[in-house]
């Protein structure tokens, strides 16, 4: 964590000459350093919620590559999943 020293430069580097004064601001000031945040994975929300459960422990890396066995193996449909379910449950 930067201290306040030295984060008083790295405010002006983003073209801020006062420290921020809000979250709204702050979150500027760090798109303007570092660029648009970018999704680590899907954006579809019944596919967040898989996503976050393929991986353990759940970080970016492990919940990635459950994931992308999840949709190799089975797709990321909802029919498909209660389709394979029933299947599964009649056997």
């Amino acid at each position: 964590m930067l201290a306040r020293a030295e984060m008083r430069p790295r405010v002006a580097e983003a073209g801020f000459d006062d420290p921020p004064k809000d979250v709204l601001e702050v979150l500027d000031i760090l798109e303007n350093l570092y660029g648009p945040q970018k999704a680590a994975g899907p954006t579809d929300p019944y596919e967040m919620i898989l996503y976050v459960n393929c991986g353990y422990p759940a970080t970016d890396v492990s919940c990635s590559k459950g994931f992308e066995v999840l949709k190799r193996e089975w797709g990321c449909n909802r029919r498909t999943f209660s389709q394979r379910q029933k299947r599964s449950s009649q056997s």
